[in-house]
């Protein structure tokens, strides 16, 4: 099992991330302790969270992309 920092080193997404999408119910972890909140993830979600930080990778990346500049008007 891994933690959380683990996991966000191994697949490519942030802690914030891992924590979003946990909430969101797109990628899980394995088990969260009740009491401190804590999450451990399997190594077969690895593959799983690196799927999910592609498809992130690809929106921003067209989102951030160049942007025309068109000739002002004016």
């Amino acid at each position: 099992m891994r933690g959380i920092g683990q996991m966000a080193r191994a697949s490519g997404l942030s802690v914030s991330a891992l924590r979003f999408y946990d909430r969101a119910g797109v990628l899980v972890s394995a088990v969260t302790d009740p009491g401190s909140g804590y999450r451990r993830y399997a190594p077969d979600q690895v593959h799983a969270a690196r799927l999910v930080a592609g498809f992130g990778a690809g929106s921003r990346a067209s989102a951030s992309g160049p942007r025309r500049r068109w000739p002002r008007p004016w």
